[in-house]
């Protein structure tokens, strides 16, 4: 007997758009949005874009929205300092030239965590630039 709900086909953001997006995010977009209207005036600001389900519903005559996300930049740093230097570390682990890979892995963790560091300013800086007008 087959099991065809055994593994995962189709697009990830189709089935966002028809099924997450719907059922969770345009209700809570709404409900944001008819909250904020009665209040929003000046500027608006949201951090987390995404798909910008809430970021559609956000724009309000008497207000100017600002959004912002920096998604890519904070995958790339999480994969330098936690996924790569573990795959290197078991890779360490099982005798696979361990002094190269375990100051490598070292290496790319430092760099990665830097670079977390670096968008966590940087992103507070700027939602707080923009926010501001500065």
């Amino acid at each position: 007997m087959t099991n065809d709900d055994s593994g995962f086909v189709g697009s990830i953001p189709d089935l966002y758009d028809r099924n997450i997006g719907p059922l969770m995010m345009v209700p809570y977009a709404g409900d944001i949005a008819r909250r904020l209207s009665e209040m929003a005036t000046g500027r608006l600001l949201e951090v987390a874009a995404g798909t910008g389900i809430v970021t559609a519903a956000l724009a309000l005559p008497r207000a100017q929205l600002i959004a912002t996300d920096l998604n890519q930049l904070r995958y790339i740093a999480v994969a330098l300092a936690f996924f790569i230097p573990s795959i290197l570390a078991l890779l360490a682990a099982f005798g696979v030239a361990p002094a190269i890979t375990t100051i490598t892995a070292a290496l790319l963790a430092l760099i990665g965590l830097l670079v977390e560091r670096w968008l966590f300013f940087a992103e507070a800086t700027h939602v707080a630039t923009i926010y501001y007008g500065r």
